[in-house]
């Protein structure tokens, strides 16, 4: 064979092996034989300060035992933290793996970022490996998923958090704790547990506010072994007459028996909350007799109504006031009176009783006679009277203009004119 084409040969060769062993710059043919394995990083994903690992595998896939002088790591967006602990010489048998880990800080501001595994053979030859590293500062996402535009004091009502992680890493150890002045809560704290990338899940918490105030979620979480911290803030809004049932008295019928008042009406919640343990009952000046001397009602839902009958006496009331009391659905105590008007309900008689008398009776007043005289209650024909004060004055016109005198002379000459043709 003609030296020239030897020449080419061991070109060939030579090219060939480099493709071989892309990762490693050694001529010797046992380091050929070491490759990386596999990469690690622990988080997946390091957050800016975060303390993490890169463990670098390496395999020994020859037949001799490779001996090995120094691993390092060189380092970017990255600091290594234990800087020498692979300066001693070992040796890797055929088909065994070594594990190489570092121990590194986070120091990018965030992005991906390249440091470069680096191992020396002992007498000659290296190899070396990129590792893909990301940086990324985005932490858990803890949102307000439903809270009430306001609370009520002693009342409890709910808030609702969306826990979210948008990291492309595991988060773990997700615990979060309310706090705020004035206020309590059912849930001391609440323990999530983990949360995989892209994953959310939805927190429920039991708030009682005593007052206006800012509650505080505070949230602890783990990348890795890595503590941190983020802080949700919720106003409590506090409006009593917003979050409470607000009871309406209507359609108020007024009936007299005896010497006693039967009142009969409707009561209705027009508030936003239902009312427990509704009772309704007159109040002084006026006295409760049987056999309605309060009336109970029971549970008026939102937009609800009841009818009720209540018994009472009174001398001289213009209005009789009524207690409303009720309990919302935590077991908190309410009232109102409500004043009702006895002039404009509606009033009616029994037992023989006229409207009248029905009348005057609820206002205490006795049955009296006459026009100008006791009888309040009494209604007058108010027509009747404007039609004779009419005819009256038409006739006192009439008399002072003569009319009724020339009308009477008429007459006369009328008279006389017929005793003249006799």
């Amino acid at each position: 064979m003609k030296p020239h084409v030897y020449l080419i040969l061991l070109i060939l060769v030579a090219i060939s092996g480099s493709a071989v062993s892309a990762q490693t710059t050694s001529t010797s043919d046992t380091s050929t034989q070491v490759v990386v394995s596999k990469i690690t990083v622990s988080p997946a994903v390091l957050m800016v300060g975060d303390m993490g690992t890169i463990t670098v595998t390496v395999l020994n896939t020859g037949t001799e035992t490779v001996p090995i002088d120094r691993a390092t790591l060189y380092t970017d967006g990255i600091v290594l933290m234990n800087n020498g602990a692979y300066d001693a010489l070992t040796n890797l048998g055929p088909g065994n793996s070594k594990d190489f880990t570092f121990q590194v800080q986070a120091t990018g501001i965030g992005g991906l970022y390249q440091p470069k595994f680096y191992l020396d053979f002992q007498g000659a030859g290296s190899m070396s490996s990129y590792i893909p590293l990301q940086i990324d500062d985005t932490g858990l996402q803890v949102s307000v998923d439903s809270v009430p535009d306001f609370f009520a004091t002693g009342r409890e009502d709910q808030v609702t958090l969306r826990v979210g992680n948008p990291r492309d890493d595991n988060l773990t150890g997700i615990t979060i704790t309310p706090n705020g002045q004035g206020i309590r809560t059912i849930q001391s704290n609440y323990f999530v547990g983990d949360l995989g990338p892209g994953a959310t899940t939805e927190v429920v918490f039991d708030v009682i506010p005593s007052q206006e105030t800012n509650l505080t979620f505070h949230t602890t979480y783990r990348n890795g072994i890595n503590v941190h911290t983020t802080d949700t803030e919720v106003p409590i809004l506090v409006d009593n007459s917003r979050r409470s049932a607000n009871l309406v008295i209507n359609n108020v019928k007024l009936t007299a028996s005896g010497g006693s008042s039967q009142l009969d009406g409707d009561i209705t919640n027009g508030g936003l909350d239902e009312a427990k343990s509704v009772v309704v009952s007159v109040q002084s000046p006026a006295t409760p007799v049987d056999p309605y001397p309060s009336y109970v009602i029971g549970t008026l839902a939102v937009d609800d109504f009841s009818s009720f009958t209540l018994t009472f006496t009174s001398q001289a009331l213009t209005s009789v006031p009524i207690l409303v009391q009720w309990k919302d659905s935590d077991g908190n105590s309410y009232q109102n009176t409500i004043d009702v008007n006895l002039r404009t309900a509606t009033v009616s008689g029994s037992t023989g009783s006229t409207s009248a008398q029905a009348a005057a009776a609820a206002r205490g007043g006795g049955g009296g006679f006459g026009i100008f005289g006791g009888g309040r209650g009494m209604q007058l024909p108010i027509t009747e009277i404007v039609i004779v004060i009419a005819v009256a004055i038409i006739g006192i016109v009439a008399w002072r203009k003569g009319v009724f005198s020339k009308i009477l002379r008429r007459g006369k000459g009328k008279q006389g004119n017929q005793q003249t043709k006799r």
